[in-house]
């Protein structure tokens, strides 16, 4: 064949047309893999459910998937990823969704895209045959793309919009936290309910909210949704809290790294207010598209507000930059490995780490290193 990878994709066209269930699509800039995770994690008490492995999302991972439905699966989640323009027209007949579920706009692969609008319109493209479609209304610019171009392609498409902001969306969230638990209230067009869990980030929020939504247009009885989210395990790569060396604790989050997964990721840290000392070693951000000297500005400011005590920096960009960061400590290292080989580990304790960075850096390791044996 001309190219192996349309061959691919092609077959598993064929072998999705066997298959007349309920397919959920899932994109967006950050946690298709937690919401696909967690919804088949949900789902699976009374379904057979089929998904995606681990992040198999690109025009390679997802015809893979795909070819993982047989006749016994009742449902199918799969998430779709997407680096540049045209992609998500190739994605859609293969999983062909039946309903579809948009995580959230950030600034995730922006370097393939000349716009957030542009980036916005080609992840739509996945939902141009679904029958209904979950979404927050909170991200101004996907919403208006979803209401003016979406809407008017797929015109009977149900739409079910959420937000924390806007009492006129179909459902209003309101959070109320404590201590240990977080107290999530629904009210519209799903009618008013009130769930409690143990997350409190604002990014397990968001995505445990779209589950929420999804489970309760699926017709899931309340009771039931709340037992089942308080069985919930976290998704590994995101936001693991672990044991670490010298009494020290790790927040690994080394799946990927961009501003709107950075930002949530330090709001995390935060928010565990037991270590006055707090550590983040973050790598070069990639596929931005903004000019070096700004993007850096911008993280150096955000971990400046956030209390931050010490900063190792990793990536040649990163270093290039280290005057951006107005810190009391701050290193920078340019590779994974010079710091593994040049880094005194015996220096922290008593620390709270948020380990942040994209997989290029290989960032496993370092965690690897920092963790308790």
């Amino acid at each position: 064949v001309k190219s192996s990878v349309k061959a691919l994709q092609k077959m598993a066209i064929a072998h999705r047309q066997q298959f007349n269930i309920p397919i959920i699509g899932i994109t967006g800039s950050n946690g298709k893999t937690i919401v696909k995770e967690w919804l088949t994690q949900l789902l699976s008490p009374d379904q057979i459910v089929v998904s995606n492995p681990k992040s198999y999302n690109s025009q390679i991972g997802v015809p893979i998937s795909i070819w993982n439905i047989t006749k016994e699966h009742q449902i199918g989640i799969f998430e779709a990823g997407i680096s540049q323009a045209h992609e998500m027209e190739h994605i859609e007949p293969i999983i062909h969704p039946t309903i579809g579920i948009f995580t959230n706009i950030g600034t995730a692969h922006d370097y393939g895209f000349k716009s957030t609008k542009q980036k916005i319109t080609e992840k739509l493209r996945l939902f141009t045959k679904v029958k209904e479609l979950i979404y927050r209304k909170d991200y101004a610019d996907l919403h208006e793309e979803i209401t003016v171009i979406l809407k008017s392609v797929n015109a009977s498409m149900q739409l079910t919009s959420w937000s924390t902001e806007d009492t006129n969306a179909d459902v209003y969230i309101k959070y109320t936290k404590n201590n240990k638990v977080t107290s999530i209230a629904l009210t519209g067009r799903l009618g008013k309910h009130s769930f409690i869990t143990e997350f409190r980030d604002e990014a397990s929020l968001e995505n445990l909210v779209h589950c929420i939504v999804y489970l309760l247009t699926a017709g899931l009885v309340p009771s039931v949704i709340q037992n089942r989210i308080s069985k919930l395990r976290s998704v590994s790569m995101r936001l693991e809290l672990k044991e670490g060396i010298n009494r020290s604790y790790i927040i690994d989050d080394t799946y990927n790294n961009d501003i709107n997964g950075l930002s949530m990721a330090l709001n995390f840290l935060t928010q565990l207010d037991q270590f006055d000392k707090k550590t983040v070693i973050i790598s070069d951000v990639l596929q931005t598209g903004q000019k070096p000297e700004k993007l850096y500005a911008t993280i150096g400011a955000l971990i400046k507000q956030k209390g931050i005590t010490r900063l190792i920096g990793i990536g040649p960009d990163i270093c290039s930059q280290s005057s951006q960061f107005d810190l009391p400590d701050a290193t920078f290292f340019k590779s994974t490995g010079a710091f593994l080989a040049q880094f005194s580990f015996s220096d922290i304790h008593d620390n709270l780490i948020l380990v942040k960075g994209a997989r290029d850096f290989e960032f496993e390791k370092i965690v690897y290193r920092l963790q308790q044996k």
